[in-house]
């Protein structure tokens, strides 16, 4: 399964359209930005970050790091650790530790639980204006 998302990556980098999030970007109309891509099976559910354009390798975000169980969990129905991925994404994203317990948990609600189950691209935008708009709510 990690290999046809690859494969659909490696599509949008090289002229093809990608949905994320409700809209529809095409290459020459967005910047070089940094993206998370989930993907569960039946077998596996894993989280990897890499780039709209190539411009770095791709890595996975590990649960381990944040949590006791090794599984990331998302969307309305999720079963295992919904936290430990907004807590992964919140840290790679800011690109440090996440200290803001609240924002991570409201961020886990409004992001992480609206993903779809199988497969889902965030993109670095995305993150961001989803941090700002919690970061505006609670002020």
């Amino acid at each position: 399964m990690l290999t046809v998302v690859l494969a659909v990556l490696a599509s949008f980098q090289q002229g093809g359209r990608m949905r994320m999030g409700g809209i529809v970007r095409r290459p020459g109309r967005t910047r070089k930005m940094k993206l998370y891509v989930g993907v569960q099976t039946e077998v596996d559910r894993r989280v990897v970050v890499t780039s709209s354009t190539g411009q770095f390798e791709e890595y996975a975000l590990s649960a381990e790091r944040y949590s006791a169980s090794a599984d990331f969990a998302w969307g309305p129905d999720r079963s295992g650790n919904a936290g430990a991925l907004a807590q992964a994404i919140l840290a790679d994203h800011l690109a440090s530790g996440v200290r803001d317990v609240g924002l991570c948990r409201r961020f886990e609600e409004t992001l992480i639980a609206a993903l779809p189950a199988s497969f889902w691209v965030l993109s670095e935008r995305e993150v961001a204006a989803t941090i700002a708009r919690l970061a505006a709510e609670s002020a």
